[in-house]
Protein backbone atom coordinates (compact mmCIF):
# COMPACT_ATOMS: atom_id res chain seq x y z
CA UNK A 1 0.00 0.00 0.00
CA UNK A 2 1.02 3.41 -0.78
CA UNK A 3 0.92 6.04 1.92
CA UNK A 4 0.94 10.07 1.82
CA UNK A 5 2.11 11.25 5.39
CA UNK A 6 1.92 14.95 5.01
CA UNK A 7 3.59 16.54 8.13
CA UNK A 8 6.82 17.51 9.78
CA UNK A 9 9.87 14.64 9.92
CA UNK A 10 12.36 16.02 11.84
CA UNK A 11 13.15 13.57 14.94
CA UNK A 12 10.47 13.06 17.15
CA UNK A 13 7.92 14.94 15.39
CA UNK A 14 4.40 12.91 14.94
CA UNK A 15 4.17 12.20 11.05
CA UNK A 16 8.16 10.94 11.62
CA UNK A 17 7.12 8.11 13.95
CA UNK A 18 4.21 7.22 11.23
CA UNK A 19 6.07 7.16 8.36
CA UNK A 20 8.84 5.45 9.91
CA UNK A 21 6.54 2.54 11.54
CA UNK A 22 4.01 2.30 8.00
CA UNK A 23 7.32 1.47 6.37
CA UNK A 24 8.83 -1.16 8.89
CA UNK A 25 4.86 -2.76 8.14
CA UNK A 26 6.02 -2.83 4.70
CA UNK A 27 4.14 0.24 3.49
CA UNK A 28 5.42 2.70 0.84
CA UNK A 29 5.39 5.84 2.34
CA UNK A 30 5.75 9.35 0.60
CA UNK A 31 6.56 12.25 2.78
CA UNK A 32 5.60 15.95 2.54
CA UNK A 33 6.43 18.34 4.61
CA UNK A 34 4.13 21.95 3.80
CA UNK A 35 6.33 24.15 6.22
CA UNK A 36 9.75 25.80 5.56
CA UNK A 37 12.79 23.62 6.83
CA UNK A 38 14.96 24.68 9.93
CA UNK A 39 18.41 25.05 9.40
CA UNK A 40 20.97 24.85 12.19
CA UNK A 41 24.36 27.09 12.24
CA UNK A 42 26.90 26.71 14.83
CA UNK A 43 27.78 31.21 14.13
CA UNK A 44 25.38 33.57 15.62
CA UNK A 45 25.92 35.26 12.53
CA UNK A 46 24.10 32.27 10.60
CA UNK A 47 21.25 31.60 13.42
CA UNK A 48 19.98 35.32 12.92
CA UNK A 49 19.88 35.43 9.13
CA UNK A 50 17.67 32.33 9.21
CA UNK A 51 15.44 33.41 11.83
CA UNK A 52 15.21 36.65 9.73
CA UNK A 53 14.35 34.22 6.93
CA UNK A 54 12.13 32.30 9.10
CA UNK A 55 9.91 35.33 9.87
CA UNK A 56 9.54 36.66 6.24
CA UNK A 57 8.74 33.10 5.14
CA UNK A 58 6.12 32.97 7.73
CA UNK A 59 4.49 36.39 6.78
CA UNK A 60 4.59 35.31 3.59
CA UNK A 61 2.82 31.93 3.64
CA UNK A 62 -0.32 32.72 3.54
CA UNK A 63 -0.37 35.30 0.16
CA UNK A 64 -1.78 33.61 -2.42
CA UNK A 65 1.49 32.84 -4.18
CA UNK A 66 3.15 30.74 -1.54
CA UNK A 67 -0.46 29.13 -1.46
CA UNK A 68 -0.38 28.23 -4.73
CA UNK A 69 3.49 27.17 -4.88
CA UNK A 70 2.51 25.04 -1.95
CA UNK A 71 -0.38 23.42 -3.30
CA UNK A 72 1.14 22.86 -7.28
CA UNK A 73 3.98 21.03 -5.12
CA UNK A 74 1.22 18.57 -3.41
CA UNK A 75 -0.35 17.79 -6.66
CA UNK A 76 2.74 16.90 -8.14
CA UNK A 77 3.57 14.52 -5.84
CA UNK A 78 -0.17 13.52 -5.66
CA UNK A 79 -0.53 12.78 -9.95
CA UNK A 80 2.98 11.18 -9.91
CA UNK A 81 2.58 8.37 -7.05
CA UNK A 82 -0.35 5.99 -7.43
CA UNK A 83 -1.63 7.05 -3.55
CA UNK A 84 -3.67 4.39 -1.35
CA UNK A 85 -4.45 6.45 1.85
CA UNK A 86 -3.12 9.68 3.18
CA UNK A 87 -2.34 10.37 6.66
CA UNK A 88 -2.36 14.10 7.68
CA UNK A 89 -0.79 15.19 11.20
CA UNK A 90 -0.03 18.78 9.62
CA UNK A 91 -2.16 21.64 11.95
CA UNK A 92 -3.31 23.31 8.70
CA UNK A 93 -4.34 22.72 5.47
CA UNK A 94 -6.60 25.06 2.99
CA UNK A 95 -9.75 23.75 2.02
CA UNK A 96 -8.57 23.58 -2.02
CA UNK A 97 -5.90 21.26 -0.56
CA UNK A 98 -7.73 19.11 1.75
CA UNK A 99 -10.61 18.17 -1.54
CA UNK A 100 -7.91 17.48 -4.31
CA UNK A 101 -6.04 15.62 -1.28
CA UNK A 102 -9.62 13.67 -1.56
CA UNK A 103 -10.60 13.73 -4.70
CA UNK A 104 -7.24 11.86 -5.95
CA UNK A 105 -6.94 9.58 -2.90
CA UNK A 106 -8.93 6.88 -1.70
CA UNK A 107 -8.87 7.53 1.77
CA UNK A 108 -7.92 10.72 3.85
CA UNK A 109 -7.42 10.63 7.81
CA UNK A 110 -6.64 13.84 9.99
CA UNK A 111 -4.53 12.66 13.17
CA UNK A 112 -3.53 15.44 15.57
CA UNK A 113 -1.21 14.91 18.78
CA UNK A 114 -2.72 16.48 22.19
CA UNK A 115 -0.20 17.96 24.42
CA UNK A 116 -0.54 17.09 28.31
CA UNK A 117 0.94 19.07 31.04
CA UNK A 118 1.85 16.43 33.91
CA UNK A 119 2.30 18.21 37.12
Amino acid sequence: MTILVIGKFSPDQFAFHISDTLKDMGHITIEFDPTTKYKHSSTTIGRRVHQAHQIIVNNLANTQYFRERRKKKLEKMIKREKIDLTIVTHDFLYPDEVEFIRIKTRLLKFCYTLNFLVK
